[in-house]
């Protein structure tokens, strides 16, 4: 008896020990590579926000572009003031939010392929009626956003002490600045301007979009901090990629339409 107690006991002591579940494996660490994009806050339609939630243009081909190259973004919003101190501070690996490529821009950081081709533009209304080119309002109330491309056109239009030049701190300061009546334009990106001219034309009827020919076309890129030569080969690969798989144009349909 003593012997068949003994075989059931340890039959039960294994059993027991056979339910035990084996303890959970820990989830592999993501390795995937992460950066931060520091965008300006409104630039409608590359750069579109809604509270805190933004989307447009550029925001949609960076995403193409890290799926394409098995990375992660995280985006923040920035005032355009300042927005490049964030590389040489390491508060941000990219900077977007139409950064337009320039010599100057290029000494101190470094940019990828244009992504995006422009043409200087202003959106005009009736006080700036038969203007045929950007020197036609020397002498007229002009808006443009502080410490961006758009101010190196100042001599065009500008009388003595830029004394009929708004500044304002974002490109739709200077849109409401025309459509207030305050200014007779806001010279900027063509990118931009005629979306704000469709937009609004239906309650502006004077509205149209200037160009000069007399200016080289302008190109957007993105900005990492210099010598991040790694980062910059990442998004230039996949700047290609979906440039090749036909991404690129369908984005570019989505934002642009009335440009097919």
């Amino acid at each position: 008896m003593n012997k068949w107690i003994a075989v059931l006991l340890c039959s039960t002591l294994l059993a027991a020990c056979g339910d035990k579940k084996k303890p959970a494996q820990a989830a592999p660490a993501d390795t995937t590579p992460s950066y931060r994009v520091a965008t300006e806050m409104l630039n409608i339609p590359l750069v579109i926000r809604n509270g805190q939630d933004i989307s447009g243009f550029e925001l949609e081909l960076l995403q193409a572009i890290a799926e394409k190259q098995n990375i992660k973004l995280t985006f923040e919003l920035h005032g355009w003031q300042g927005i490049f101190d964030t590389l040489d501070k390491n508060q941000a690996d990219i900077v977007a939010g139409a950064v337009t490529h320039s010599k100057e821009r290029a000494e101190r950081m470094d940019m990828t392929e244009p992504h995006f081709e422009y043409e200087f533009a202003m959106l005009a209304n009736k006080h700036a009626a038969g203007a045929r080119h950007f020197s036609d309002l020397r002498g007229k109330n002009v808006a443009l956003k502080k410490d961006s491309i758009a101010e190196t056109l100042i001599p065009m239009f500008s009388t003595a002490g830029d004394a009929n030049i708004v500044r304002t701190t974002t490109t739709w300061e200077a849109v409401k600045d025309v459509l207030t009546e305050q200014s007779a334009a806001a010279v900027g990106s063509s990118a931009v301007m005629y979306h704000y001219a469709k937009e609004y034309r239906s309650r502006h009827p004077d509205l149209f979009v200037l160009t000069d020919a007399s200016l080289p076309k302008k190109h957007y890129v993105f900005a990492v901090k210099k010598g991040n030569t790694q980062l910059l080969k990442i998004l230039n690969d996949g700047l290609i990629k979906v440039r090749q798989d036909g991404t690129y144009d369908a984005l570019y349909k989505k934002y642009w339409p009335q440009a097919q």
